[in-house]
């Protein structure tokens, strides 16, 4: 005869799991970062968890946001912000505190590399000849001060270059002068 028995729980494994974790890659000093995740519960419901944001080893806490768990496996959106305000390349641990008797805590952090900046983007906006979309367009990538901003005309009058800072008086010639430019 062949006897089944049952072991274990009914209830369903108590877990959190942070995923789906979203970042730039590279960002510029002084910029906001948002981190875009989700947090999934399973056999937690209607509990409210604290999300942080934080350098790894350091307990200053950068960001953090308070998540209502819903239903058992229903995925809670949660976004934080931080501004970083010095270059170079830093890491960033995104994670949920631990709740008590939760079977795995290792899922409960991601930790991502975010190079920041102190740099412009050196931009090349060239056209035929200057149009309402030329002038708006140049005005608005003018004020943005992560770009540096150079333009050519092709049919622009002689002394365009000497009225306008940001005018060139020729194209930029040979593969070099070009790949100084990023866009």
């Amino acid at each position: 005869p062949l006897y089944a028995v049952g072991l274990g729980s009914d209830q369903p494994p108590r877990d959190l799991e942070l995923a789906d974790v979203l970042v730039d890659d590279v960002v510029f000093v002084d910029d906001w970062v948002s981190f875009h995740a989700t947090v999934r519960a399973h056999g937690i419901v209607n509990k409210e968890v604290r999300v942080v944001l934080r350098h790894p080893g350091q307990a200053e806490v950068l960001a953090e946001q308070q998540v209502r768990l819903g239903s058992s496996g229903q995925a809670e959106p949660v976004q934080l912000a931080h501004r970083p305000t010095r270059p170079g390349e830093f890491e960033y641990v995104l994670e949920i505190e631990p709740q008590d008797d939760e079977v795995n805590v290792k899922n409960n952090r991601q930790q991502h590399t975010i190079t920041v900046r102190d740099e412009k983007i050196r931009v090349l906006f060239v056209q035929a000849y200057p149009s309402y979309e030329f002038r708006y367009l140049k005005t608005l990538l003018d004020r943005d001060p992560t770009i540096q901003l150079s333009t050519y005309l092709q049919q622009a009058d002689a002394d365009y270059a000497t009225q306008d800072r940001v005018a060139l008086r020729a194209f930029p010639v040979g593969r070099d002068a070009l790949f100084e430019y990023d866009v």
